[in-house]
């Protein structure tokens, strides 16, 4: 698996002799304007990353992401209970038997749900924890964190210049942007770069995401400012899926979800993350909606279903891919 770097502005490190670190001298490209970068890497690929990305807590998009979580690991738990292989090289994977599938199915968590698998139905405990230890979940809620928008100030231009041009030959999470020592943006970042897997989970406000998700977005310019000087410091990043539930109060709307999925999908490919096919949910206007909503929850648990069959058997990076 390829190992991830963190680049960071400012700060000292050890000397190349006496760490992985490795700070950039007064004369290489990598200091420019009086500042510093380095190099240090991260840690490989962690767990699959569930982001929810309404201001509002305990509406229907915290509905979803608690439908989403618990059939995602009920899931992994089933393949672990099932012995199938997780994909090292070593075998094929098994398909769930329709018993397992179809429990998985009766069994529903927060948001009209009861809970984990009972313990008939997992893994031991080993079992179960080394399978959520690789294959689980990290949720996420971004009302949670503080992020500052962008502000055009092109210091992150300015590092993506010193990388191409003779920089260091990785490199990832270019963090010229000063407003990192301010807001919790690094680590949000770092989570989409890092993650095994992500879905996202947001309502659609007037045809789009919520201003929060969005200025999130937007602090993503230092990944597409490499992407477009043709750094070749993203070609080093495994191809990743990136799943979407998008929950929409109107009925109708032919492009209710359109801007959101275009600007999703353009956010993430520098990271060589893609979309795939999202789950579009209409008809959810007041918070308890989805909870009064058969249909639409047993769709979330399908999609959690697929997620967590595809990243167990990688198959999630050759799946079908949204392109609107």
């Amino acid at each position: 698996m390829p190992v991830i770097f963190v680049i960071e502005l400012q700060g000292h490190a050890p000397d190349e002799q006496g760490g992985a670190d490795r700070r950039h001298k007064d004369n290489d490209p990598g200091r420019k304007g009086g500042r510093e970068f380095r190099i240090r890497p991260a840690i490989a690929l962690e767990r699959y990353l569930l982001m929810g990305c309404s201001p509002r807590p305990g509406g229907n998009s915290d509905t979803a992401l608690g439908l989403f979580s618990q059939s995602f690991e009920r899931t992994i738990l089933l393949r672990a209970r099932a012995g199938s292989s997780a994909p090292d090289g070593r075998s094929e994977p098994e398909p769930l038997d329709e018993r397992s599938s179809n429990r998985l199915r009766r069994t529903e968590g927060p948001g009209g749900t009861k809970g984990p698998a009972q313990a008939a139905d997992a893994p031991c405990c080993a079992e179960a924890g080394a399978a959520l230890s690789r294959f689980g979940l990290r949720s996420v809620f971004l009302r949670d964190h503080r992020v500052l928008p962008c502000v055009g100030c092109d210091c992150c231009k300015e590092m993506t210049e010193a990388l191409v041009n003779g920089g260091p030959p990785y490199g990832f999470m270019p963090f010229g942007c000063p407003l990192t020592a301010k807001d919790d943006s690094a680590a949000l970042l770092r989570s989409f770069v890092s993650a095994r897997g992500l879905c996202l989970v947001a309502p659609i406000y007037f045809y789009h995401l919520p201003a929060g998700f969005k200025g999130l977005l937007d602090r993503m310019q230092p990944f597409w400012n490499l992407h477009a000087a043709g750094g070749r410091h993203l070609a080093e990043q495994p191809e990743r899926v990136c799943r979407v539930i998008l929950l929409g109060a109107r009925k109708k709307g032919q492009k209710l979800f359109e801007g959101a999925l275009l600007t999703l999908r353009h956010a993430f490919a520098p990271l060589r993350v893609r979309l795939a096919e999202p789950l579009l949910l209409r008809g959810l206007d007041g918070p308890e909606d989805l909870r009064r909503h058969e249909e639409h929850r047993q769709a979330i648990m399908d999609y959690a279903e697929d997620a967590a069959h595809e990243l167990w058997t990688g198959a999630g990076a050759k799946g079908a891919v949204y392109a609107p």
